[in-house]
């Protein structure tokens, strides 16, 4: 079951474990819309940055060669880069602006300016 707002997910996990720990509440999770209908955990990013600095190459091409990394830009020119805390890199064709504005809760589909706050 998920219930969507701006171009933020929220999916509803019911844990089946020890309901003393979570007292019977749900666990949700934040995921964000990189292009293309794929989605990161928000939970998961690190840093959303540039691919055009010299290191930021040097780290998509080390992790191509660690198997690490994953392409969701559907054959269009990589335009932001998210590192994760699980030094998976994802290479996604929208704009940093744009992610960071997602990820704020700023944009709606429609383009209107929206806070979640």
């Amino acid at each position: 079951m998920h219930k969507k707002i701006g171009s933020i997910y929220f999916i509803k996990f019911i844990l089946k474990v020890n309901p003393a720990i979570f007292k019977g509440k749900f666990l949700y999770m934040k995921f964000i819309n990189i292009g293309f209908g794929n989605m990161v955990s928000v939970d998961k990013i690190i840093a959303v940055v540039n691919p055009d600095s010299a290191p930021i190459k040097r780290i998509i091409s080390d992790a191509k060669d660690s198997n690490m990394i994953i392409d969701s830009t559907c054959g269009r020119k990589t335009r932001s880069v998210i590192i994760t805390n699980s030094d998976h890199v994802v290479l996604s064709a929208l704009q940093p602006e744009t992610l960071i504005n997602r990820f704020k809760g700023e944009e709606d589909l429609d383009g209107d300016e929206k806070s979640f706050e």
